[in-house]
């Protein structure tokens, strides 16, 4: 029983090399299989923002800012964005080296293996779904309070169908699932196509932003932004982590890989480009808002359209709300622009049917796959509420970022040489001894660890400080109920637990050139491990209910995993040929 179970585990864990994706994508373009390259930086950078500004602009702004930073919310965006960078780097690097359609799905099979790339593609691939489900439910709503605003409000079974007693399922929103469906059918007339029509929603979204900003700064008055931050460093930093998730969607612009005429220039443009312009607009917004209205009157459902009525601008408060509408529009277009193609890249390994992998001759467009993912969303978007949909889509993102972080340190690391330095004849030689104790230790570690072995340690070392974290060290609270109350210097052995594992790696070896090219050498392996310790707190603060979702549906990913996938997989046929 051992040896089958042994030798599955071990080829689930199958890898493809760089030189296979290039073949591969080769191979697909020879054959007329492979998507259209038509799209530049600027449609890249488009759909970044499309797909990464939406709620967070008009609900995440004022949330933030009345419960947790004050006026100081712009400070947390700002710090947001910087532990957004983070991962975004290791995308863009990655992006450059893999450009193909399958985003997180295909860096991490050739970084990890077919197992963690299935378990990253099955859950991107829900992110996608759930993220334009949540956001056309949120859509229907801005759009009902619009049309209640100028007189024509919605009838109420286009928004609002009782279904039944459970909070699961009580309402359904017809005109959400049209919205997922009338985009559907825009993204299947082919990406030219898609790309125009989002360049043009985009171009409406960034008016009326701009709209915002410069008539919302001539009522702003200074006084309320005094106290600037009213709850201190702590409300900065818990502004910050809030207000992380209104730059999820970045990573979505991955997908377009295949389709950008010079990924290998426009995607890190694309990844970088888009989440400045986001931050510059999400601290502008923010810092509009919190000098429009007292921090303590800011409307946490609609903060944008309330400020303005406070102002005596009634009509500036629906032209907002309109903005609501045209922007979470081109969220949801992008949102489900991505999952056919994270499809498509899994049906030409084997893992799903191979109807998910067609691409259509006219269009250029994975037809099937965009429809079966529409029809799904729709659905979703039909019968499910947000409060349903929204922690899912915050997991699976954290895990594929966090993930990607991981997949730069292994790409980097794997096969890499021992720094010459330490290669001396040993030890004890007088070369090692006059180098310093320095180099003794170096050399010592070096002889008996292996780069892997630094990786894991580094991410049990992240838990570890997680867990530190977040048994409250050096607080206050006397009440003892679940706190345990630990002296501050008590950190600093897992601050150093963690530190080591990055200086081991970037002091005792050569990083790996053969596949990773050395341009974005300086920044490995801390950026990378800054990454993933950011990931995992996040990932930590997650509700109990978004953990059980998780469970639930990668169980459901393995079982499907193992009577179809592994089977099915054709770098596993091509390793039994």
């Amino acid at each position: 029983m051992s040896g089958p179970t042994s030798l599955s585990a071990l080829e689930a864990c199958r890898k493809k090399t760089l030189a296979d994706v290039v073949h591969e994508h080769e191979q697909e373009e020879l054959e007329g299989t492979a998507l259209e390259k038509s799209l530049s930086a600027v449609d890249v950078i488009a759909f970044g923002i499309g797909s990464t500004v939406g709620a967070g602009l008009f609900v995440i702004t004022g949330r933030a800012a009345s419960e947790y930073a004050g006026p100081a919310i712009t400070l947390s965006f700002l710090l947001a964005s910087i532990a957004c960078l983070l991962s975004a780097l290791c995308y863009a690097e990655l992006a450059a080296r893999i450009p193909v359609a399958g985003s997180a799905y295909s860096y991490t099979y050739v970084s990890l293996g077919e197992g963690a790339a299935w378990f990253i593609g099955w859950n991107i691939t829900l992110e996608y779904a759930v993220a334009a489900s949540a956001v056309a439910r949120g859509w229907a709503g801005y759009l009902a309070a619009f049309l209640d605003s100028v007189g024509y409000p919605l009838p109420w079974w286009l928004y609002s169908i009782p279904l039944t007693k459970s909070p699961f399922l009580e309402s359904g929103c017809p005109i959400a699932a049209l919205l997922v469906l009338a985009c559907t059918g825009v993204l299947l007339c082919g990406v030219r196509e898609s790309s125009r029509m989002n360049k043009a929603m985009t171009a409406v979204n960034l008016a009326v932003i701009m709209f915002i900003i410069f008539v919302g700064v001539q009522h702003v008055s200074t006084d309320n932004w005094e106290p600037f931050a009213p709850r201190g460093v702590d409300g900065v930093v818990s502004g910050a982590a809030y207000a992380f998730f209104s730059y999820i969607g970045f990573d979505a612009v991955c997908t377009l890989g295949e389709e950008l005429r010079d990924p290998r220039r426009d995607l890190p443009v694309g990844i970088i480009g888009s989440l400045a312009a986001v931050t510059v607009l999400y601290i502008a917004v923010s810092a509009v808002l919190t000098g429009m209205v007292p921090v303590s009157q800011i409307d946490a459902d609609a903060p944008l359209a309330a400020a303005f009525v406070s102002a005596g601008l009634p009509w500036a408060a629906r032209l907002v709300a309109f903005g609501s509408v045209t922007i979470l529009t081109a969220t949801t277009f992008c949102s489900l622009f991505g999952q056919p193609r994270v499809l498509l890249s899994m049906a030409r390994d084997g893992l799903i049917p191979r109807a998910f992998g067609n691409v259509t001759h006219g269009t250029h467009v994975p037809a099937f796959g965009t429809v079966v993912s529409g029809v799904a969303s729709a659905v979703m978007a039909l019968l499910f509420g947000i409060s349903e949909l929204t922690d899912v889509i915050s997991i699976g993102t954290l895990s594929a970022f966090m993930v990607v972080c991981f997949s730069v340190l292994v790409l980097r690391f794997r096969g890499a040489a021992t720094k010459a330095e330490l290669l001396g004849p040993g030890v004890g030689s007088a070369a090692a001894r006059r180098g310093g104790w320095w180099l003794r230790v170096r050399a010592a570690a070096a002889r008996r660890t292996a780069p892997w072995m630094w990786i894991a340690g580094f991410f049990v070392a992240a838990v570890l400080l997680n867990v530190a974290v977040r048994t409250d060290i050096g607080s206050d609270d006397d009440s003892g109920e679940g706190v345990r109350t630990w002296p501050v210097w008590s950190l600093l052995p897992v601050l150093a637990l963690t530190f080591l594992p990055p200086l081991a790696l970037s002091s005792l070896y050569e990083m790996n050139t053969a596949q990773m090219a050395d341009d974005g050498a300086q920044k490995v392996p801390w950026i990378p491990c800054l990454g993933i310790v950011v990931n995992v707190h996040l990932i930590a603060g997650l509700t109990e209910g978004a953990m059980v979702r998780m469970v639930v549906w990668t169980a459901m990913g393995a079982a499907i995993y193992a009577a179809y996938g592994y089977k099915s997989s054709a770098l596993g046929a091509l390793r039994r040929a």
